[in-house]
This record gives structure tokens, sequence and C-alpha cells, in this order.
């Protein structure tokens, strides 16, 4: 017999005050709950944009009075399964049973380490509860009291960091009780680059102002429209209108879509970008907090960990890297370059535009790896390519070198580059 979970998965209360109700529901079913302006900076657009997830499961709580739940780790998993596999998302970070300085201690490395390049994917599933009086909405992470608000996070907590984030888009996914009722308060490509260049900030939640199930049908139908895309870009509007009916006809509850209130939503949408046929899985995938030994007394296995330094690995990879600048793929590299050493961040652009226009040919010079401790799963390599370009004015061929950092993390057995940033500037 499941225990209820009124409130869990009060996902994106950013700025929202996604509700939730009481803790316990009686019954059979366990219900879940209880900087500057993006649009002000230069951007390289879609192809060289970034996408990153922190998805935030609490399902087991020290607490013996709050319910422990059964799906937010399994859903959580499950998206980001899609997320990595199908669509664009580089950095994808998994907090299971999060205590509250874990979280908040997230959401400022995002907010410190994010720009106007980057756009972010929140979920949340756990127990919420919502204070009518107040109008103020909390999460229940793993080290919540059921009756002292010490430790829960308030919506006015999250939307305060939500506001100072300079991520183009923000995207909140909620499957809560009651996780809308303070939503209520207040050529393609071409579209898709107009629709993208817009700031958003707006939640997908799985209910308004009522009960959702701990099973939630809510997610199963996100993970199932996110499966069966095939658009380049997928807008998160079209994502919601293909799953609303499905919900609504398969639960008693009634999802919403709408802007999260006061934090600057311009009128864009986060977009899920669909890797292309092929091309390979680059995610940096982290469980980076797992505290369910601190509640149940089992082992915790933490961060994934490797016992040998494939080297091999690392070297394959980067030839890979080496043929994606020859068959100038540029919307790849894009997606997975950042700027370093304080180097301007136009040299992106040159970088592209060099690639994609006047490069003849890229070959492999040298390589230095340093593993940054194989337990860790980094590796940090000083590549050397040598170039064959065309001249943008003289009708000529030259030849150079570029000279890149390149990044790799540890996914599962396999090692996959992360990140790439030029040193130097392009031969002209």
């Amino acid at each position: 017999m499941r225990m209820p979970r009124c409130g869990a998965r009060l996902a994106g209360l950013l700025g929202i005050c996604l509700a939730v109700g009481s803790l316990r529901v009686p019954a059979q079913v366990v219900q879940r709950g209880v900087g500057d302006d993006p649009a002000s900076r230069d951007t390289a657009g879609l192809a060289a944009s970034r996408f990153h997830a922190l998805l935030i499961a609490v399902q087991d709580y020290a607490d013996s009075r709050v319910t422990s739940l059964q799906s937010p780790v399994r859903d959580a998993e499950s998206l980001r399964k899609v997320l990595v596999e199908r669509y664009r998302f580089d950095d994808v970070k998994l907090l299971k049973n999060a205590k509250r300085k874990d979280i908040l201690n997230a959401f400022e490395r995002l907010t410190a380490g994010l720009d106007s390049n980057d756009n972010l994917l929140i979920f949340y599933a756990g127990h919420g509860n919502w204070d009518d009086v107040a109008k103020q909405g909390y999460w229940l992470p793993a080290d919540a009291e059921r009756m002292q608000r010490t430790e829960w996070i308030s919506s006015d907590d999250i939307n305060a960091m939500l506001r100072r984030m300079r991520a183009r888009h923000i995207l909140l996914i909620a499957d809560a009780c009651f996780a809308g009722a303070a939503l209520m308060r207040g050529d393609e490509d071409k579209a898709m680059e107009r629709l993208y260049r817009m700031p958003s900030r707006k939640a997908m939640t799985s209910g308004s102002n009522e009960a959702v199930p701990d099973k939630s049908k809510f997610l199963e139908y996100v993970v199932k429209r996110l499966e069966a895309n095939t658009d380049p870009y997928l807008p998160a509007g079209t994502l919601f209108e293909r799953l609303r009916i499905a919900v609504m006809n398969n639960s008693e509850t009634t999802p919403l879509f709408l802007p999260i209130h006061n934090t600057n939503d311009q009128g864009g949408e986060f977009l899920f970008p669909l890797r292309k046929p092929g091309s390979a899985q680059m995610a940096d995938v982290d469980v980076l907090v797992d505290t369910s030994s601190d509640i149940r007394g089992t082992a915790n296995p933490g961060r994934l960990k490797s016992t040998t330094t494939p080297r091999g690995a690392v070297e394959a990879s980067i030839g890979d890297f080496v043929e994606l600048i020859n068959k100038k793929n540029v919307q790849d590299l894009g997606s997975r370059y950042e700027t370093m050493h304080n180097k301007p961040e136009e040299w992106k652009e040159k970088l592209m535009r060099f690639i994609r226009e006047d490069l003849v040919s890229a070959k492999l010079v040298s390589q230095e790896i340093t593993f940054e401790g194989a337990e860790e799963g980094t590796a940090v390599s000083d590549v050397v390519i040598s170039v064959v370009y065309n001249d943008p004015v003289i009708p000529t061929k030259h030849q150079g070198k570029l000279h890149f950092l390149v990044t790799h993390r540890r996914f599962g057995g396999d090692w996959s580059l992360r990140t790439f940033s030029l040193v130097d500037k392009p031969p002209y």
C-alpha cells in the first residue's frame, strides 16, 4: 500500500511559490508535496549555446514524520536519460536526497557560472509546503523537519537566486500538488533564433491547485514526448501542448505552463536542442549528492569513480574533436566551447567563422594529457592542431596552428570531451 505524498514534486518554486498542501493524504495513493539583462549582451546564437540541467530528487527524509516517497529519484533518472541521449545537454547534475545546503550551493554555482549563452532546465521532485496566509511556498530537502522551517527552502530564497542568474533561458519542470497555484499571480530556424534571443523564465507544472499522485503521469508524458520528438529545436510551449491533453485524459490533474512571476521573463522560450543523428553524447553527468546513507544507513556511492586512467580513450576523443573541426561542424563545436584565460568572448565567434568559412584541413600535431586524479574523473589536455586555411582577402592558402585546452570527464565507463577553449586567436 502506498502512502500519500501530497505536495512532493514541488518543482520549480522559483519565484512562483509552487504550492503544496499537507504532507499526508489518507488512503492508498501517496501524494507529492509536504544581474543584468541577458538580452543586453552579445550571443553567438543557438549554434554556440550551451544547455545545462539541474535535477533535484528527494524521497528519503531524516524526520520520520515526513513521509518517504518512492518515485522522485526514478523520475529524475528517466528525465536525465532522455536529455543526455536525445538532446544537446552537455552538463547534467542530479542531486539525490539533497540537504538544504546542497541545493543552495548548487544554485550558487549556477549563478556564478552561467552567462547569456547558457540555458538551464531545473527539475525538482520531493515534498513541499504551501503557506496560504503568507502566500509562500517551500521545498523540503532531505534534512527538513516537519514542524521547523529553518531547514526548508522558501520560494523567496529561490526567486532571489533566479533573478541573479545570467542564463538566457530558465525552465522549471514542476510535478507537485498545487504546483501552479502561485503561477496565477500575475524560416523555422530564424523563428527559433528569434524565440531564443528573448530571455525567458517559465515553469511547467503537473497541476494547478490540486494534489498529484506519487506515480506521475505528468513526468511520464514529458519523457515520452521528448523521446518521440523529431524537431531540431523543440520549444517548451510546444512540448507542453503535446502532453497536456494526454495528462488530463489519464489523470485527475491539469498541468500548467506560465511565466514565473517577477523574474524578468521577456517572452522567449527554452528550447530543447535535438542531437544530430549519430552525434556523440558529450554530456557531463554527475550524481553530486546522495545522502541516503545519512537517513537509511546504507552505503553511499557518492561521485562515480574510476579505477584506471584510460589515456587511450581520451586520445581517441581528441581525435574525434579534430575530426569535428575537419568536418566544420560548428554546431557541435560551439555547444562545447568555453572562453578561458580571460580571453574575449568575441574569439568564439571568430573561431566558428574561421572554421566554417575558411578552414581547408586540420591535423593533430601534439597533445599533452594531465589527469587531475582518475578518482575525480577529469582530464585536461594541451592540444596543438595544424590548420590549412584560405586567406579571406587574398586568394591563397596559408598554414598555421590552433592551440586549445581541452577538458574531459568520465561518464559511466567512458571518457567524453566536455569543453575546449582557444588559447590563441584564430590565424587572422
